[in-house]
């Protein structure tokens, strides 16, 4: 899924043949989503076993067979799925800077009956860099990581 965490995070989506790839901020997730028509396969994995498609202009990624074990908290609203959980996503571009995220999940363990989100995600400028997550309580080597990157900010601004 799209959102992952409390904290939330900036995402990439990268698309090359056969594949799309999203890459999430926090906890450096990586999902990678064949789109090359295959059908899910038989084996539980953490995030689930997600197949993609093009339905016209629309991403569809459908996920199945998550393990029961998988802590994959959304919005707050439940931490672990059951075996039963079912998600569709779709992603659609809305403008030249936005695409529309929907989310269908169903979990008959779960929930009663499946919902749906709809979210509006903002394409960040192609500058815009993904930092490793990490808290840093503690960290001593902040200070010196900040001063480099101001030293490097003021070198290039002078040039």
């Amino acid at each position: 899924m799209m959102w992952q965490g409390p904290n939330g995070g900036h995402n990439r989506i990268v698309q090359s043949p056969g594949y799309v790839t999203i890459l999430h901020e926090e906890y450096r997730d990586r999902r990678i989503i064949p789109i090359d028509g295959r059908l899910h396969g038989s084996i539980r994995q953490w995030f689930g076993d997600a197949v993609g498609r093009w339905d016209g202009d629309t991403l569809v990624v459908d996920t199945m067979n998550f393990l029961d074990r998988t802590n994959y908290e959304w919005a707050s609203i439940w931490t672990r799925p059951s075996e039963s959980l079912h998600i569709v996503e779709r992603f659609k571009r809305i403008d030249p800077t936005a695409l529309e995220y929907t989310i269908t999940v169903e979990d008959p363990a779960t929930f009663t009956r499946p919902w749906t989100a709809v979210i509006p995600i903002t394409k960040l400028s192609n500058d815009t860099q993904i930092y490793e997550y990490a808290c840093h309580e503690g960290n001593y080597a902040m200070p010196n990581l900040l001063r480099g990157g101001r030293t490097d900010a003021a070198r290039t601004s002078s040039r």
